[in-house]
């Protein structure tokens, strides 16, 4: 039998696992802005399927950085891998962004339909855009929030529904409503309920 090679340890610190079909790729790194990563796929082409990386971001002994996560479209070798999830250094999660600047921040280089947060569950289904609910931007920055059940909206204060609007576009308020002034001076509308 001739020998196959499963395992390398090279000089520079990296560490290669591979069978015929699959590699994982380790390689470690001290120099700022450079990446420590493992790849996950078949090794045939220019860019693996797959990969989670660390990103240095600090040249002290120590060190800190962002932890990246990357897929290809496509299943040709020649398909570069994208970054599609970042978690910064600092606690952000960025999806399609490498800068996050809150907790979660969701982007896209789209118009209309991205980017979205749905929600669905056991009974609604997961049909994009009619199943369940979402909420995102539209194509000229407006803020959807959509229910795409028959089912109420229903907005809540301290636990207690302070707004519901039906599947008819009925609405009703708990509370009062003021229009035209955040308090119920001249020139402002208020509707007390019963």
């Amino acid at each position: 039998n001739s020998l196959v090679k499963y395992a390398r340890i090279k000089n520079i610190g990296s560490i290669i696992v591979k069978t015929n079909d699959y590699m994982l790729h380790f390689l470690n790194t001290s120099a700022v802005n450079e990446f420590s990563h493992m790849t996950f796929g078949y090794d045939g082409g220019d860019y693996a399927p797959a990969y989670i990386a660390y990103k240095n971001l600090n040249s002290g002994a120590q060190g800190y950085g962002d932890l990246l996560f990357g897929t290809r479209s496509g299943n040709v070798g020649t398909t570069a891998t994208s970054e599609r999830m970042r978690i910064t250094y600092d606690g952000k999660v960025g999806i399609g962004i490498d800068s996050p600047n809150q907790l979660l921040h969701l982007h896209s280089t789209g118009a209309e339909g991205t980017p979205r947060i749905s929600f669905t569950n056991a009974t609604t289904g997961t049909t994009a855009n009619s199943d369940g609910a979402y909420v995102g931007l539209d194509a000229v920055r407006n803020l959807l929030i959509n229910n795409a059940e028959s089912t109420s909206l229903i907005l809540l204060t301290a636990g207690t529904t302070a707004l519901t609007i039906d599947n008819s576009q009925d609405t009703t308020f708990a509370g009062h409503v003021t229009v035209g002034s955040t308090s119920r001076a001249e020139h402002s509308y208020t509707y007390y309920k019963n």
